[in-house]
């Protein structure tokens, strides 16, 4: 499996792609504003996104992704997520997308609930899910928590090595809706410690990991 960081911009910032993954050049995890931007300068295609939860800087862009890829390509795109971040987006988007259709009458755009392989974070009072891909974790935006930390110990049960992308803010403010030093120490600094060569976290939220490609 090939997981790219495309961004790993947040919500203010002009000068990086929003935080944003590209899966095995097939799955797309969130379109923030400026991520369809980015998929058409590098010529990149891409027909199934996962979206973690509804703010502007996961889904602004997903729009435009979803009418390119159906009149430019002709091709549905499938949209996936957790139970009530498919609900707030059927509500927020489905009237535009209701009139696509292809020529046999097919929808354009899939909907996809997922479940085995979502994780709800903690992002306040925001549904948010991050998607767990065998001994993979990608976050989404939330804080350290106490779900996250239980998948972490499940996956090391079943495997030899985990690897989590965690969103990661370097300043400690406990009002913080973002991981923070304090908040990461808290929840996982023991698991660190105890499965040193098992357990790698990679920063990426307002991190220096954008471009970053691994092979797992």
């Amino acid at each position: 499996m090939q997981i790219k960081i495309l961004g790993s911009g947040g919500a203010f910032d002009t000068d990086k792609t929003n935080s944003s993954f590209l899966i095995d050049d097939k799955i797309l995890f969130d379109c923030g504003y400026n991520v369809f931007p980015y998929l058409r300068k590098n010529n990149i295609d891409v027909y199934k996104v996962f979206i973690s939860h509804t703010h502007f800087d996961h889904i602004g862009s997903l729009e435009t992704l979803v009418y390119y890829n159906f009149y430019v390509k002709g091709k549905k795109t499938i949209i996936a997520s957790g139970p009530e971040v498919i609900r707030e987006l059927t509500d927020m988007l489905a009237s535009h997308f209701k009139n696509l259709r292809f020529e046999n009458g097919e929808e354009g755009v899939q909907w996809h609930l997922i479940t085995g392989s979502t994780i709800r974070g903690d992002h306040g009072i925001y549904p948010n899910y991050g998607l767990v891909i065998d001994n993979v974790i990608i976050t989404g935006d939330t804080r350290a928590c106490e779900n996250i930390r239980n998948k972490i110990i499940e996956l090391l049960n079943q495997y030899e090595k985990v690897i989590v992308f965690h969103d990661y803010s370097d300043w400690d403010n406990p009002e913080n809706i973002h991981c923070y030093p304090s908040n990461f120490k808290e929840y996982y600094d023991d698991l660190i410690k105890k499965y040193k060569d098992r357990l790698k976290f990679y920063f990426y939220h307002n991190g220096k990991n954008e471009g970053l490609i691994l092979n797992i």
